[in-house]
């Protein structure tokens, strides 16, 4: 462009030549003027050469032409052949995109995506199912079936998927499979002939108590005789007790659960035993309390039960805090297990004072006593697993302190005390194992003071407590 303004302007100054030429005979006319004669033409000899104008001021199309020629050779240079430039190679990445959008153009290629159906009993996959993008599975897998559950849902997203999804089988237990938590307090009886029987403690709802009694007593009371080396057994009565949940029988033990039996209407002229024989032929006592013409005692297992007089003979008899003990071996195994405590207390108890009677036993009978100083009597680990009052007296006791701390007992029928006089009850069950505790009989008006009464009493499941009178605390 520099190259044709510059050209014009030289145009332009070559054709105002003339004009500058006629000005200057304009300012020569004072002049004298030649004459015409002596005016003629001038003549260029034919040999001598022509007069060409100058290079800078050749016309201006030629100028032009000349740029245009100029132009033209710069972009001829420029211009390199197509094959002597090297095409970049193209990336496979680059290559694949530039094939996706050559079929795109035709025909888009479809989305899919996995639908993963997890059974949450077994914790794995059981099905899957491929769907569209924004499609839905058309027809749900059947959920596994497992034993004590219940199908109850899917959830996850199956609908409209927009991405890889994991739907979850959702269970139910059943009350087979959970018994536990369907578990309810109550207070079954039923009548067989002259007798009443009843069953309290937790079980499925709906529980049902079936007793009949075994008319034939003399297979039974050889079982139990058998059992044990030097006991004798003569049984009153015996009844075969189920706990019906429907159309299965439930064992308490399977619910880590236990209740309590009462046989009512039993001759209580002479020393009971009540003994369990199971199915396989083993013998348990279950170390019942006789009050009045009631046994009661407390049990995991529903089978056979019997009831009668058992005579053991004693392997120790002593004396402990003015009781009168005798130590047995009710299981044959040449350990004695069982304490009976007879007669009447005259001094308390002092800490460690009867652990060397304590070691081994089991159970502890208490019948036919009065007590008068409560305090720690029954405290400490090790004592036995059962204990168990019959014929109690404990109307004198005013201090109860600590009386069951840490005892290991795991059930204790406190029904036969008489508290009317007692006025501390602090730590009374401090830490205490027991799993079942019969308060119904105590009388709580006069009591002061129930600091930790039941502090640390973690396993105990049902305490009706209703009875109590806290007026004075």
């Amino acid at each position: 462009m520099k190259k044709r303004i510059t050209a014009f302007i030289m145009a332009t100054l070559v054709s105002l030549t003339p004009f500058t030429s006629y000005a200057a005979g304009l300012d020569g006319m004072d002049a004298e003027p030649v004459p015409q004669e002596n005016q003629q033409e001038t003549e260029v000899p034919e040999n001598e050469p022509s007069v060409t104008e100058p290079e800078e001021v050749k016309s201006v199309d030629e100028q032009l032409n000349n740029e245009d020629k100029e132009v033209s050779e710069t972009k001829q240079e420029a211009e390199v052949p197509a094959e002597e430039i090297e095409t970049p190679t193209k990336t496979e990445a680059e290559e694949a995109i530039e094939t996706s959008e050559d079929k795109g153009t035709d025909e888009d290629e479809e989305v899919t995506y996995t639908v993963s159906f997890y059974d949450s009993i077994d914790e794995k996959v059981f099905a899957t199912a491929t769907v569209s993008e924004n499609g839905s599975v058309e027809e749900l897998p059947e959920a596994p079936e497992h034993e004590g559950y219940e199908f109850k849902e899917y959830e996850g997203t199956y609908t409209d998927v927009i991405a890889d999804e994991t739907v979850t089988a959702v269970y139910e237990a059943t009350d087979a499979a959970d018994t536990e938590d369907i578990l309810v307090y109550a207070e079954l009886s039923e009548t067989v002939g002259d007798y009443a029987i009843s069953a309290v403690g937790n079980m499925p709802e709906g529980t049902k108590l079936v007793a009949s009694m075994i008319e034939n007593d003399s297979d039974v009371e050889k079982t139990v005789c058998d059992s044990v080396e030097g006991m004798t057994f003569k049984a009153q009565v015996s009844f075969d007790i189920k706990l019906m949940d429907g159309d299965k029988e439930y064992q308490p033990v399977e619910s880590d659960e236990t209740v309590k039996i009462s046989i009512n209407h039993i001759n209580s002229d002479s020393d009971l035993a009540v003994f369990r024989i199971t199915d396989d032929g083993a013998v348990t006592n279950m170390n019942a309390s006789v009050s009045g013409e009631t046994v009661d005692f407390v049990t995991d297992h529903f089978t056979t039960y019997t009831v009668g007089e058992a005579s053991y003979e004693s392997k120790y008899d002593g004396k402990w805090l003015g009781f009168d003990y005798s130590l047995y071996d009710t299981d044959g195994d040449g350990v004695n297990d069982t304490c009976v405590l007879t007669g009447e207390q005259t001094e308390a108890n002092k800490p460690n004072s009867s652990t060397y009677f304590r070691i081994g036993l089991k159970h502890v009978v208490v019948k036919n006593a009065k007590i008068n100083y409560g305090e720690r009597l029954f405290a400490g680990h090790g004592w036995a697993n059962t204990i168990t009052f019959e014929n109690v007296d404990t109307s004198s006791v005013t201090n109860m302190n600590s009386m069951f701390e840490n005892c290991s007992a795991s059930t204790l029928d406190l029904s036969c005390f008489d508290t009317s006089n007692v006025t501390n009850m602090s730590d009374m069950f401090k830490k205490c194992s027991a799993k079942t505790l019969d308060l119904s009989s105590f009388k709580t008006s006069n009591v002061t003071n129930m600091n930790g009464m039941f502090n640390g009493c973690y396993c105990v499941k049902n305490l009706d407590l209703s009875s109590f009178d806290t007026s004075n605390v």
